[in-house]
């Protein structure tokens, strides 16, 4: 997954998040999964990563907490890569991969992450009522989820819409087989999809 974010708002309560997107039904919970943020103080956020088949549902992705005044109003490219192999995932944020802990540990492992046909797909909203849990106030722009590992170092965020079905990965960053479509230049309001 990556896209360009730009937050309006963040929960105003510490503990709280927003959901970016998530594969989630409101009836059929066991294996509800969801990327967001998650409100760390009064003025910092960090991203977190939640497997309803987990004993440990939510997870952070990064070590670092963010100011929430530096997210706010302004457009970031946010990457949440997976390594399928190793059920890794990798935080990037405007290109800078982000450190999942002060130990040193690179990245968080979920090897849970299963389809469910019951689920849906959605942007900025879990399907499942979670109390703490609400939309994503802001917008989504250039959104791409793709099937290989896009990125496994630093690198450049894109500077232009993404590359369609058949384009080079390459020229977007991506070292596999384009196996992938997205739908870029479609501005998505992800308040309450």
């Amino acid at each position: 997954f990556d896209a360009w974010i730009r937050f309006d708002s963040f929960p105003t309560t510490t503990g709280h998040r927003a959901v970016i997107w998530s594969s989630s039904s409101a009836s059929i919970t066991t294996n509800n999964i969801e990327f967001g943020v998650r409100k760390a103080s009064s003025t910092t956020f960090t991203f977190y990563w939640r497997n309803k088949a987990h004993s440990t549902e939510y997870r952070d992705l990064a070590y670092t907490v963010f100011d929430t005044s530096d997210f706010t109003g302004e457009y970031h490219h946010i990457a949440l890569v997976r390594n399928q192999s190793l059920g890794a995932f990798y935080l990037y944020i405007d290109g800078v991969y982000i450190r999942a802990n002060s130990s040193g540990t690179l990245y968080i492992t979920d090897t849970d992450v299963t389809y469910d046909a019951n689920h849906n797909f959605w942007l900025g909203y879990g399907a499942e009522s979670v109390t703490g849990t609400g939309t994503l106030e802001g917008y989504l722009d250039d959104v791409r989820i793709t099937s290989d590992e896009r990125y496994t170092e630093n690198f450049a965020p894109p500077s232009g819409p993404l590359s369609y079905q058949g384009s080079s990965p390459s020229s977007s960053g991506g070292s596999g087989s384009p196996s992938y479509a997205d739908n870029a230049g479609i501005a998505t309001v992800a308040q309450g999809l």
